[in-house]
């Protein structure tokens, strides 16, 4: 109840009226007189409240007006504007921002073959490693790199092994899109995100690059982030398990393979030569482990 006090015949004296309304939309007012009587006119003596009951038609609020509201709740127009992005009004512009840039790194970029890995710390609950990975299925893709690696190689006694070191951008927009593929049939599987140990097949060189850091965070416009930066390094042979959707892909070529500066073989048949062994009359050493 909301009470309002009113002077009557131009002066105060302790006239008051209230208002209140009801759930159902019912408009009570109550309006108290003095406790003295007051003759107004026709000598007719009102009694000391009055009320009265009022009800009250629906309120229809134009929609301009409920778009000039949504407008001004939005953000604060008063404010600056790169501080106060981060609302769902920007996501238009957020929205042009990822196809302009799509548009141009599928355009401009380099083409690819993302392959996917799994990896199950359950395998290892301790260190919560996986040595087993699993290489489960491949789309393709496009990315951008700021510059093209440069493909140096080097030669230490354990074998041969890739230098190179680079970025690649991916796109979120797209490649939301093109994780959901199975050769040229869309939304089969659901989106996926970048991991690290996926493996790269870029096409202009023929090389297969393994994914070592995953970040989000990048190319900001608006308070929000429209594309992955992946740290990519050259594949080495690690001898994953294929699955049979990519046991027949280029991968295949690589998994499992020699190493060209490999001399195992040829120490396992030479050792028996210059092996010790012990003779018949001979003491067995003692081991101080007690053969622990």
């Amino acid at each position: 109840m909301s009470n309002t006090n009113v002077g009557l015949n131009g002066f105060s004296s302790g006239f008051s009226s209230g208002f209140e309304v009801s759930a159902l939309g019912v408009l009570t007012i109550t309006t108290t007189l003095p406790p003295v009587s007051a003759t107004i006119k026709t000598n007719l003596v009102y009694p000391p409240t009055l009320s009265a009951t009022f009800t009250i038609q629906p309120i229809t609020v134009d929609a301009r007006f409920a778009e000039i509201v949504d407008f001004f709740g939005c953000v604060p127009y008063n404010t600056n504007n790169f501080f106060q992005k981060d609302t769902e009004c920007s996501d238009g512009e957020r929205e042009l921002y990822d196809v302009l840039q799509m548009e141009a790194w599928n355009s401009f970029g380099v083409n690819m073959v993302y392959y996917v890995t799994d990896y199950t710390k359950s395998n290892e609950p301790i260190f919560g490693e996986d040595n087993d990975r699993t290489v489960l299925r491949t789309f393709d893709s496009t990315g951008f790199m700021d510059q093209l690696p440069r493909e140096d190689r080097n030669v230490p006694q354990f074998g041969i092994e890739g230098l190179d070191l680079f970025k690649l951008y991916l796109n979120k927009l797209h490649f939301e899109a093109a994780s959901t593929y199975s050769g040229s049939q869309s939304a089969i599987y659901d989106s996926y995100r970048p991991q690290t140990g996926d493996i790269i097949h870029l096409d202009y060189n023929d090389i297969f690059y393994e994914v070592t850091h995953v970040k989000d965070k990048v190319e900001q416009f608006l308070q929000r982030s429209h594309a992955w930066d992946l740290s990519l390094r050259e594949y080495k042979d690690a001898h994953l398990t294929l699955s049979s959707e990519v046991s027949s892909s280029d991968l295949s070529a690589y998994v499992d393979q020699n190493d060209y500066l490999e001399q195992n073989q040829d120490i396992d048949n030479e050792k028996d030569v210059i092996l010790y062994t012990s003779g018949v009359a001979e003491e067995p050493p003692q081991d101080p482990f007690a053969s622990w």
